[in-house]
């Protein structure tokens, strides 16, 4: 996947407007936009301040595994990302158990 590609999904899923990016890593909304139809190629140092923003890390950014994210994940990632440490765990908690489950029903 292209960076470009990365960066609009990265920002998506943090729910972050184009213009917001652009702004918090000091580059014009006109670059940000041609960052992200891949008409121009970002620095490591830019891409390093995107990722910053986005509470991501570059390893994170370059996976392999990168997929679309579905509106309701965008949705959960957003909330999760206001919860406080031990509400995230309590979540990953009922998320594991909820999958057990499923997986003991089938």
């Amino acid at each position: 996947m292209e960076i470009g590609s990365r960066i609009k999904i990265f920002r998506e899923a943090a729910k972050v407007k184009s213009y917001e990016l652009a702004q918090a890593v000091g580059v014009s909304k006109v670059y940000m936009s041609k960052l992200e139809r891949n008409a121009k190629k970002p620095s490591i140092e830019t891409i390093e301040r995107i990722c910053s923003t986005l509470g991501i890390t570059l390893g994170e950014f370059f996976a392999d595994d990168i997929q679309e994210v579905s509106p309701e994940i965008k949705q959960i990632i957003n909330k999760a990302q206001k919860l406080t440490p031990r509400q995230l765990k309590i979540l990953n908690d009922v998320l594991d158990e909820w999958i057990d489950n499923k997986k003991d029903c089938t």
